[in-house]
């Protein structure tokens, strides 16, 4: 199996607003999780973050849930990105991933977003601390 094959079959995303942040809802198995798009800096750029909702919690949790669903919730991530892009049309874009596997990982689906949009990608990566930041910017 491709890893394109892994992440073509996404759960639906209910969209949303929370002050200027854009929201997407969703679940996966019995999990709840979040997709926020939050404008910042000059124009239109944004910042993406994706967590597991935690019952009774304002915020969400970061990092691996252990459920063994992560293909279902990065195909739907990956997705909600696009319908996103399509809709909001960014001029950039970022979001960060810590510990060496997620960076891994994080660095693949990367590449593979943008063989389906029109951006570049700059990765910052600092082994040291096991941490990277992924730009994305319209291709001009």
């Amino acid at each position: 199996m491709k890893l394109t094959e892994i992440f073509d079959k996404p759960e639906p995303i209910k969209w949303g607003k929370d002050g200027k942040t854009i929201t997407g809802a969703f679940t996966v198995g019995e999990e709840a999780y979040n997709i926020y798009f939050s404008p910042f800096g000059r124009g239109n750029e944004w910042g993406i973050e994706f967590v597991q909702k935690i019952a009774g919690k304002k915020r969400g949790k970061l990092g691996l849930t252990g459920t063994g669903q992560e293909f279902k919730v990065f195909s739907t991530v990956i997705s909600g990105i696009r319908d996103w892009i399509k809709k909001k049309k960014p001029d950039a874009f970022e979001f960060e991933g810590a510990g060496k596997s997620r960076m891994k990982l994080y660095t693949r689906l990367v590449k593979l977003l943008v063989k389906s949009v029109p951006y570049k990608v700059a990765i910052d990566d600092d082994p040291a601390y096991a941490r990277a930041s992924y730009r994305l910017e319209r291709n001009k």
